[in-house]
């Protein structure tokens, strides 16, 4: 139990601050210019989606 309190508040974490989808969508914008934002949230789905797999 003491260790998966921890790994709890580090998934929750990395899921608010670096996998947080609008995070990735601006990452995505910001070096591409030709995807529109429709394409930039599929691929940020298709990142997202082994992560809820897990959960």
């Amino acid at each position: 139990m003491a260790l998966a309190m921890p790994v709890l508040f580090l998934t929750g974490f990395l899921r608010m601050n670096w996998m947080n989808k609008k995070h990735i969508i601006g990452i995505i914008e910001s070096k591409t210019d030709l995807l529109a934002k429709e394409q930039s949230m599929e691929i940020a789905k298709s990142i997202l989606e082994p992560m809820w797999q897990w959960h």
